[in-house]
């Protein structure tokens, strides 16, 4: 998955409400690519969104490496 430099609103916007815990449309999009997952899911995070997926992953306790 790529979350991209934020440009008001598309899966960026899911990250925001994964971290809230809200429900909406991008954050159901990102659980969905994230769960069919079956060994290994990639993310390519913008640096402007990789500290709010590295505080999601950690808080939900997802095991990830960093490259």
């Amino acid at each position: 998955m790529v979350i991209p430099k934020p440009r008001g609103g598309g899966i960026q916007e899911g990250i925001g409400h994964w971290n809230r815990g809200t429900s909406h449309e991008t954050r159901r999009v990102l659980y969905v690519a994230a769960s069919r997952a079956q060994r290994l899911a990639m993310l390519v995070v913008d640096e402007s969104q990789y500290e709010a997926v590295i505080k999601v992953l950690n808080r939900d306790d997802v095991p990830f490496k960093e490259a």
